[in-house]
């Protein structure tokens, strides 16, 4: 039996797939297939590959197509096969994209007062890992008033990826927030000076005559 490759929907997905069957070593006339002619192991309809063989009514079905033979349901005489169900991107299952939120500070020149942290907006069906300051990245490292752009770093991306395995995500899903660093307002102080008029008082001394 072959592979069959589909793309992640979240639903059931082998419910009317027939997968192609070859038949080799031998001559023998293969039925009309149909979905329940095939069973695989397990239901789950998450990214992965999975089993697929013929089911009971499988191995009837080719034996009815071949009375002339003894046809032995048994693994050693059938070669299984796979559903193989692969990542969908975001665009094919729909999602949109990824925001990354706004934060603000007020100008102090000091890089440890920089948000630890941002709120990402994911659509409903994806799973938020536990954030960290370590999953962002700034355009740069300045601290002077303006704006920056705050993205995913590679270990935020990879974290979502690996919180969200039914899907493909990349940085170009990502739409970036952005660090504005307002001015810091200035107070001018007008310190009054005091002045004391200090009044010398002089006297007039008339000498004497002799």
């Amino acid at each position: 039996m072959d592979a069959v490759y589909q793309t992640y929907n979240g639903n059931t997905t082998d419910d009317s797939t027939v997968y192609p069957v070859r038949v080799e070593g031998s001559e023998l006339t293969q039925p009309q297939w149909t979905a329940s002619d095939f069973v695989r192991t397990g239901t789950s309809t998450n990214v992965g590959s999975y089993e697929v063989t013929l089911s009971a009514a499988g191995w009837q079905k080719l034996q009815a197509a071949n009375p002339n033979v003894v046809v032995t349901p048994s693994a050693d005489n059938v070669v299984p096969g796979n559903l193989v169900i692969q990542p969908a991107t975001l665009k094919q299952a729909d999602l949109g994209s990824i925001t990354v939120s706004d934060q603000n500070k007020v100008y102090d020149g000091d890089a440890a007062t920089d948000p630890m942290g941002y709120t990402v907006a994911l659509s409903t069906g994806l799973t938020a890992p536990s954030w960290t300051s370590a999953d962002f990245t700034r355009q740069d490292a300045s601290e002077d008033a303006g704006s920056y752009v705050v993205s995913l770093s590679q270990a935020g991306l990879d974290k979502l990826q690996q919180s969200n395995p039914n899907f493909t995500i990349t940085s170009a899903d990502i739409t970036a927030g952005h660090l504005t660093i307002t001015p810091a307002a200035v107070t001018i102080m007008h310190q009054a000076v005091s002045q004391r008029l200090l009044m010398v008082s002089h006297t007039l001394v008339t000498p004497k005559r002799h």
